[in-house]
């Protein structure tokens, strides 16, 4: 062997090195010791390789080792050197080189005996070709494919995929008219005979299909797809999950991308799927999630194309048969989390990918959350059902696990028949199988923090199931049961919590005394739940609860740290509960152990840290402000924290001699700091090339070969960020003026969150700008308050500064692709805009930017409301629409509150809001959506005032089409808008008046046991009320007035006490002649009053109640019958209201 080669102490290879290196030997000796089991010689042969591969000599060396040398490491390493230095070095090659290139590689590829090697020929011909094919300047190469893919040699016919396959890029890229014969081409090779060349052509389709950049040149290749399935599928029989992989990654990739060539065989790619997923007794955990996958990306990217194909039924079937028949935890993640159960993650050696359980989970989450409901929901609940029923404990468990899993996604039509789910619930809670009582309590959490506010309405039914299950004999039920609790009682009304507290916290005082830390855990979040929802009720309890938290809160034994993280969060809960002077005692304490989590090498404890603090600053007010300079650069510092790093992951195949691992390394920066042969931007989020140019001569990228980027993301981490963001929103909302110095410091990251990946902080960004307004106006206020219609600035320069930062970056997130970004940012923009006021867009092209946004939310042209999955060209319904029903609340309540401001400088802008915002009243749009609209509409009419009977003629036929809805929510509004229109028109309503009475006729005869029935009769009741009182002289009395005080008083919506006892105040003083045949019934009405005086409001009494009631006996028209009524009425009330007539 050759002597050593060393090194020289320079950056560019000098001339000694390349004329050493010129020797064929010599270059062949230096690649043999980047092989040596000497670390020493090997360092040594690296500084001399990088040198020497910084020069276009280096390519014809490389080429000369490939074609002669004996050594198989030799000829691996000259080939992956190659591939990565040959694009670089091309335009520095002369003609005569490019020519002689070409023939030699061709020449090598077909002689090459060993595979590995043949497949990184392949790349380096592949690397070649990007630079030739394009131009029609190798069609050798061509030629030479077709001849092997016709070759009797299998091995031939395999080697033409796999060159192929390495130029599935430039292939996708540069071919338009040749598809024809190409498609033909693969279509032959997934029917060879051979099993070889079949997998060859296989994963040749699959990166084909991947790199097709056309929609006219994808659909020539759909029929590829089915060749593809059907030899995956004989993979699958012969156990080659390797392939079956591939084959599935490919599919995923392909469902999210906007390339329609899958389209047509979703049905095919799902059954395949689904026999994948149904051998979980035969394959391997990771070949299942893959599968999986495929079907999750289905359903976020296609998902009208599993409901309108009728592929629902099948998929959920296999879920739950899935689901059952798995051992594993069924009851979510809280089990896991709090118990330890399947503890382990990607990093543990021996994991095997996540459980036949979990996989069925997560597909089943992503099916309720992204397949339209109209397909979804009832065959699913169907098969639920089934579960349910079952005398097999395992398919119960399956049905209850199931049930809870989809209620995120189908929340809206869980929450619609709550009566008839909540039973079945409560039934599986009491279920003789741990595992079923397990899952029903993750049912009872799901419905907890998903059917908001109408689950606390069954608290009646809940809370003693609760009971039962903390009492349950097993502990994974208890802390599962302790799980409820939380979830449940931080939302219900303090009355309610306070009838069962005693009880509750005795029962949780004896977990806290549980033998199992998962249990104590759970207990003690569940405690702080409980005092978030008895609030002051909490105060007799706390000394006798806080000195049992306390104790976990200075623990440093890492077995222990998420239940001082639980103690955390419950110190800060309990102090909100009962206030700053009860909770004093354990102010220091909570301030020192959140300080000293800082210091810890923990990120889930720095961010219970970041939570506490955000809790007390809630607490303490103003009396926060001294801990703010050394809180706030803190918490800045964190949200500028990397969330991830770029990770470039080598994509050569795994060979036995370890030269790919000799190439990574040579891609690291050498002793000099050079860039390696692979050098890329660490600052760039997407890591980014650095090269000696940019562009070559012809104008192709110089880029690198081999290397794929894979953002790495610090999930801690982000968590961390979005509690950092939080506290910083809490500071500022809580501590007023006290924050003014530090907005312009948390101006910058937030600003650089706004381009986070991570939406939940982009979220949270949104969430933090009004407190920021809030705080720069408490330092600096305008310099009058604001009225309705006046654009003046009357902001001072810092405030403005704020202010315009602050619109900026809310208007920017309006135009994110993620809802709930989206959502939120027009939620904080209603609560700067009703705080500041029209002067907020004082600038015209603001207020023209402005209003485009609440435009494109109607038109539904929002980025994230555009709809890109096309089902075989056709339409969409307005039931599959994307838009969630928080969106257009957000817009519709964001048009209010620009009607409350802008008054009738909004008319120009709305006459171009009504038509598409009236839409959304249509039958066809889901319920949320038509109650928002409907909604939207009479706080339009309240806001605007008289500007708004322009519009009355053109809303009436959609009103009157609302109160005729199945939807209680949407006639209820629609009732109260038509009310508002009434009274905002007087006596111009005349013409109408009987129509509208016509139109509020049904909902007097709602039945009352229907759910939202009494708030849409007390609704329909103040319309009457404000009709009559616009124009009393059209309205027929003697109709009328009977019916208005039989729907009095009011049942469920107070707020509209103040309207219907003005109407009925102002009958009496009228002395309307209609009135007198009721006397009695208002009197009955007035005396209901009077006997539960806190059933209306204290002005409400003083103004128009008693008023009403004493004019009763003192208008002539009317004393006489009012004092025979009240002779008939009970003693008790006979005496409430002789008491009130004499006051």
């Amino acid at each position: 062997m050759a002597k050593h080669i060393q090194s020289t102490a320079i950056s560019a290879p000098s001339k000694e090195i390349l004329t050493q290196l010129a020797n064929p030997s010599n270059l062949e000796a230096l690649l043999l010791q980047l092989t040596a089991p000497d670390t020493q010689i090997i360092q040594q042969a690296e500084a001399v390789i990088k040198k020497y591969v910084k020069s276009p000599v280096c390519v014809a060396g490389l080429v000369q080792q490939l074609q002669g040398s004996t050594y198989l490491q030799v000829r691996q390493l000259s080939a992956m050197l190659l591939r990565r230095r040959l694009g670089p070095h091309w335009n520095k090659l002369d003609a005569h080189t490019k020519e002689a290139l070409k023939a030699a590689l061709l020449h090598t590829l077909a002689n090459e005996q060993e595979r590995p090697i043949r497949k990184n020929i392949a790349s380096v011909i592949a690397v070649a070709a990007r630079k030739l094919l394009s131009k029609n300047k190798w069609n050798e190469l061509l030629s030479f494919i077709y001849q092997y893919s016709q070759s009797k040699e299998e091995e031939h016919r395999e080697l033409a995929f796999v060159v192929l396959n390495e130029l599935a890029e430039t292939l996708g890229r540069c071919f338009g008219s040749q598809f024809g014969n190409l498609q033909q081409l693969y279509q032959a090779g997934l029917r060879d005979p051979s099993r070889r060349v079949q997998v060859a052509a296989l994963k040749a389709s699959a990166a084909l299909i991947m790199h097709l950049v056309t929609e006219d040149v994808s659909s020539v290749f759909q029929d590829l797809v089915q060749g593809m399935l059907e030899v995956a599928r004989g993979c699958l029989e012969a156990g080659e999950e390797e392939v079956v992989s591939q084959v599935l990654d490919v599919f995923s990739e392909l469902a999210s991308s906007s390339a329609s060539v899958i389209t047509h065989s979703v049905p095919q790619i799902i059954h395949f799927c689904l026999e994948v997923l149904n051998r979980g007794d035969t394959l391997q955990n990771s070949t299942q999630d893959v599968a999986g996958m495929v079907l999750i990306a289905i359903a976020e990217e296609k998902p009208r194309s599993l409901g309108k194909k009728g592929l629902v039924p099948d998929i959920v079937a296999t879920l739950l048969h899935m689901m059952a028949i798995s051992q594993d935890n069924a009851a979510g993640e809280l089990l896991s989390a709090f118990d330890g159960r399947d503890a382990q993650d990607e990093d543990d050696e021996d994991y095997e990918g996540p459980s036949g359980q979990d996989i069925a989970q997560r597909c089943l989450d992503a099916m309720a959350i992204h397949v339209p409901a109209k397909y979804f929901y009832q065959p699913t609940m169907a098969l639920i059902g089934q579960g349910l029923d079952s005398q097999d404990f395992n398919a119960r468990k399956a049905g209850t696990a199931a049930l809870a899993v989809i209620i995120e996604g189908c929340s809206e039509e869980v929450t619609q028949h709550l009566s008839s789910i909540l039973p079945r619930v409560l039934a599986s809670a009491r279920d003789p199988a741990t595992c079923v009582r397990e899952c029903a309590c993750f049912v009872l959490g799901q419905l907890s923090e998903n059917c908001q506010p109408e689950i606390l309405e069954c608290h009646g039914e809940i809370l003693p199931c609760i009971f039962a299950l903390l009492e349950d004999a097993t502990p994974s039920v208890q802390l599962t049961g302790c799980h409820v609790l939380e979830t449940f009682c931080e939302h219900l009304d303090k009355a309610v919590v306070g009838h069962y507290l005693r009880a509750l916290l005795e029962r949780l005082h004896q977990l806290l005394q549980s033998p199992k830390t998962s249990v104590q855990e759970a207990a003690i979040g569940a405690i702080a739940a409980t005092a978030v929802g008895a609030e002051d009720g909490f105060i007799p309890y706390l000394h006798e609860i806080a000195p049992l938290i306390a104790q976990a809160l200075p623990v440093t034994d890492e077995r222990l740290l998420r239940m001082k993280g639980r103690a955390m969060d419950c110190m800060g809960r309990m102090a909100t509960a009962v206030g700053q002077a009860h909770f004093a005692p354990y102010l220091d304490v909570s301030m020192q152990v959140a300080v000293q989590c800082f210091e810890l090498d923990s990120l889930s404890l720095k961010e219970d840290a970041y939570l506490l603090l955000a809790q007390l600053v809630g607490v303490l007010k103003e009396g926060f402000a001294p801990h703010l300079e050394g809180l706030v650069p803190q918490l800045c510092a964190v949200l500028q924290e990397k969330e991830g790093e770029v990770v470039w992951v080598d994509e050569e195949e795994e060979d036995t001699s370890g030269v790919s691992r000799i190439v990574s390394g040579l891609d690291e920066e050498d002793e000099e700091g050079e860039a390696g042969l692979c050098a890329r931007d660490p600052n760039s989020a997407l890591g980014t090339k650095t090269s000696e140019s940019n562009e070559t001569e012809d104008g192709d990228d110089e880029e690198d070969y081999g290397a794929t980027p894979i953002y790495d993301v610090h999930t801690g981490m982000l968590d961390v960020k979005k509690a950092a963001a939080y506290c910083l929103g809490e500071l500022s909302q809580h501590t007023g003026v006290h924050f003014a110095p530090f907005i312009e410091m948390s101006l910058v990251p937030l600003q650089t969150l706004t381009q986070s990946f991570n939406h939940m902080l982009r979220e949270e960004v949104a969430a933090v700008m009004p407190y920021l307004v809030l705080s720069a106006t408490a330092a600096s206020p305008p310099s009058r308050p604001w009225g309705k219609a006046d654009f003046s600035d009357t902001l001072s320069a810092p405030t403005r500064t704020v202010c315009k930062a602050a619109l900026g970056i809310l208007l920017g997130l309006t135009q994110d692709e993620d809802q709930d970004v989206a959502t939120r940012s027009l939620i904080s923009l209603q609560a700067v805009l009703e705080h500041i006021g029209p002067c907020l867009l004082f600038q015209d092209e603001d207020r023209q930017r402005f209003m485009t946004v609440l435009l494109d939310i109607f038109r539904e042209n929002l980025p994230c409301q555009q709809i890109t999955e096309t089902v075989e060209d056709e339409g969409v319904d307005d039931e599959e629409k994307e838009t969630s029903r928080d969106l257009i609340e957000a817009g519709a309540d964001l048009v209010g509150a620009v009607s409350r401001t802008f008054g009738s400088a909004f008319v120009p802008y709305l006459d171009l809001i009504m038509q598409p915002l009236s839409t959304f009243t249509n039958a066809t749009r889901p319920e949320g959506h038509r109650q928002a609209a409907s909604g939207c509409l009479g706080e339009i009419a309240e806001g605007l005032g008289a500007d708004s009977k322009r519009y009355f003629e053109a809303l009436l036929p959609i009103l009157k089409l609302c109160l005729a809805d199945d939807c209680n929510g949407v006639k209820r509004n629609a009732a109260w808008c038509l009310g508002i229109s009434c009274e905002v028109l007087g006596s111009d309503i005349q013409p109408y008046v009987m129509e509208v009475l016509q139109s509020l006729h049904p909902l007097f005869r709602l039945p009352p046991t229907e759910d939202g029935s009494a708030e849409t009769v007390d609704n329909a009741t103040a319309a009457v009320a404000r009709l009559i009182m616009a124009a009393p002289a059209a309205v027929p009395m003697t109709v009328v007035v009977p019916a208005l005080l039989q729907a009095l008083p009011l049942k469920a919506d107070q707020c509209e006490n103040p309207t219907v006892y003005k109407c009925l105040h102002q009958l009496v003083h009228s002395s309307v002649p209609e009135l007198k045949p009721h006397v009695g019934n208002a009197l009955s009405v007035y005396g209901q009053i009077l006997s539960e005086p806190r059933s209306v409001q204290d002005e409400v009494l003083a103004n128009d109640v008693l008023p009403g009631l004493r004019l009763l006996f003192q208008n002539p028209t009317y004393n006489e019958q009012a004092s025979l009524a009240l002779q008939s009425f009970a003693p008790e009330a006979r005496t409430v209201i002789a008491r009130h007539l004499q006051q």
